[in-house]
């Protein structure tokens, strides 16, 4: 059993003792058990800012949003891979509760369950928990906070914040949050400065690769920012609003929704990894989609680790593939939709 179908499954047992009228899921995935909880719960809210989840919930018939609104007498939380984040969560889902509300989380013991709960009973003295199926479970009451420092101190650390190393808006829970990755970084020395017409920025994250751009190429006429994130895209967002370039954010889960397309040029970071697990056919199926939304005669410029086999997918699309450059670990690929 996953984290998930614990933490509703044993949610449900407690709704009736726990008297719970209004419910609240923030990160809600779409997993086993949530029809159950949610039939028992008629006045719930879902919070997910990943667009592939919030799909998968809107085909159970469930419609989610990208914060909560309101009071809750239950919060579930199911945790990010990213510990500030979810401890960010913890500290919004205390501002939501009714007075003796209740916070809920579970999380697999192999993705830092135990160090989460350290984390927790630094705030409470009244944290309830238990283990089940290589996951650990946990609650407490929001009266029972005696902490309010930390929580705060919780809060202000997930936040949106200027990052200086970056130069951008950013927060923790994106991907290079606090430090522009190394490929990017590398990508960006093989884009040219002659980028002009219309492109797209594929899997953008915090807008990285398109702050830069926007600054170095004036003659570009639109520019198209994706990706699955929306906390990410308020980011890029906001990092090019100085920026005199047009420029349009989509939040698009680019392995399945219509992309921007008949495009001059892309450039793309594609994400190998779903979750905590590594997943190479997610690049494969991002670039294949990209080099579909080129026009004919449209550039596309791509880095990869090394390691990650997309040459035969750019070589299929567009009849072949240049490697511009090998350093770090990482490799520079072009390609032009003939």
């Amino acid at each position: 059993m996953s984290a998930a179908p614990l933490l509703y499954s044993s949610a449900r047992e407690h709704l009736r003792d726990w008297q719970v009228q209004r419910l609240g899921i923030i990160h809600a995935l779409p997993s086993a058990g949530l029809t159950s909880l949610l039939t028992a719960t008629p006045d719930y809210h879902l919070q997910q800012h990943f667009r592939e989840h919030a799909l998968a919930l809107q085909s159970m018939g469930y419609a989610s949003g990208t914060s909560l609104q309101g009071k809750f007498d239950l919060i579930l939380i199911n945790p990010s891979k990213n510990r500030q984040q979810t401890l960010g969560w913890i500290a919004e889902a205390l501002n939501l509760l009714h007075a003796d509300g209740r916070i809920m989380l579970c999380a697999e013991n192999q993705y830092g369950a135990r160090g989460l709960e350290s984390h927790v009973r630094d705030i409470t003295d009244d944290l309830s928990s238990f283990s089940k199926a290589k996951c650990r479970c946990m609650s407490f009451r929001s009266s029972s906070v005696n902490n309010p420092k930390l929580v705060e101190q919780w809060r202000q650390q997930s936040a949106v914040s200027d990052v200086p190393d970056l130069g951008l808006l950013s927060q923790p829970g994106l991907f290079s949050w606090d430090q522009a990755d190394k490929g990017s970084e590398l990508l960006l020395q093989f884009i040219p400065a002659s980028l002009r017409g219309t492109g797209m920025d594929l899997c953008c994250g915090n807008g990285f690769l398109a702050h830069n751009i926007s600054r170095h190429s004036p003659d570009i006429q639109h520019l198209h920012m994706v990706d699955h994130d929306q906390l990410a895209l308020t980011c890029a967002e906001s990092n090019l609003a100085d920026s005199s370039m047009p420029h349009t954010c989509h939040w698009l889960d680019a392995t399945t929704e219509p992309l921007p397309q008949s495009l001059d040029w892309i450039v793309c970071n594609p994400p190998f990894h779903q979750h905590q697990q590594q997943n190479v056919e997610l690049g494969q199926i991002i670039i294949q989609r990209a080099c579909d939304a080129l026009k004919r005669g449209g550039e596309l410029w791509i880095v990869a680790n090394r390691k990650l086999p997309y040459e035969h997918v750019l070589t299929e699309k567009l009849g072949k593939v240049e490697i511009l450059g090998q350093q770090q670990g990482y490799k520079i690929m072009h390609g032009v939709r003939p």
